[in-house]
């Protein structure tokens, strides 16, 4: 059995150059994958269970860290429990449930301002309403 370390750097590999994510996207996995490793104790795929990822989700949040931020963290491990099992390193499905959050209410516009736009009829300029290149 590979370790567990071994099989995220082969991951990450398949994500460069099979499905082209950018370097950024590495490094949130890399991120996420630092977090996992030091909030768990894991070191082959046998060791991964629901309880130890729940470990994990508690001890994001213990750290203090919100449930947005929680859940960026959650889709990386996701995207790497999917692959696992994908390629056969895992039997069982293995995810991680995201945090609920708060959803925010986009403001939106006035019914007076959208009435107003709704009736705004330009003017046409003096010179016909085109605008002339500078002369060169």
């Amino acid at each position: 059995m590979d370790a567990l370390s071994t099989l995220f750097q082969r991951f990450l590999r398949e994500r460069r150059y099979l499905k082209n994510v950018t370097p950024k996207t590495v490094v949130w996995y890399e991120t996420a994958f630092q977090a996992f490793t030091r909030s768990v104790t894991v070191t082959t795929p046998n060791d991964l269970s629901k309880p130890l990822l729940q470990d994990f989700v508690v001890a994001l949040r213990e750290r203090g860290l919100s449930p947005v931020s929680c859940n960026t963290y959650l889709k990386a491990i996701n995207s790497f429990l999917a692959w696992l099992q994908a390629e056969g390193h895992v039997r069982e499905t293995l995810a991680l449930s995201l945090q609920r959050t708060e959803k925010g209410v986009i403001q939106t516009v006035s019914d007076d301002h959208l009435r107003r736009l709704l009736a705004f009829k330009p003017r046409p300029r003096r010179n016909g309403g085109l605008m002339r290149s500078p002369a060169r």
